[in-house]
């Protein structure tokens, strides 16, 4: 099974990534969103030593991709790095919220993400694409009897 490929749309690109489960299917869709920018083969990164994590909730699963998506790119534009792994834990939560007697369920995911890379360094990386965002156009999510597949595409 491939990590992750591309599609054709008219004028941005489409990434589909693929995983054993849903964590390793957002791991390549990570991977796939970094090499429309840069080749992540020359990314170098010390699997033993993430360069950050960070953890974001989202309401369901395509806002949880979403969010997650926005959340490297906004790493890559404001701290200039390169991610070429990342080590993600994905949860269900139920939350019950009692106010002025009433109770409520509250029902979200938390991600947790890892990520590996090293900074972008002009004499070895060579840009391919700018990616500028994210977006939810034709964002899906399938689970096909253990087999995951996400689909994305990016504003270039």
């Amino acid at each position: 099974m491939n990590e992750y490929e591309y599609f054709e749309t008219m004028a941005d690109i489409g990434i589909t990534s693929y995983g054993e489960t849903i964590e390793k299917a957002f791991e390549n869709a990570g991977k796939g969103l970094f090499n429309i920018m840069v080749d992540i083969d020359k990314i170098d990164n010390d699997n033993d030593n993430a360069l950050g994590k960070f953890q974001i909730a989202s309401d369901d699963l395509l806002s949880l991709l979403y969010d997650y998506l926005t959340e490297l790119l906004i790493l890559h534009d404001s701290e200039f790095l390169l991610l070429s792994n990342f080590k993600i834990n994905i949860e269900s939560v139920t939350e019950e919220i009692k106010s002025n007697n009433d109770e409520e369920v509250k029902e979200y995911y938390t991600l947790d993400c890892y990520y590996f890379g090293e900074e972008y360094d002009t004499k070895k990386h060579d840009a391919k694409e700018e990616v500028k965002a994210i977006t939810y156009h034709k964002m899906n999510i399938s689970d096909n009897k253990g087999e995951f597949k996400i689909n994305f595409i990016v504003d270039l």
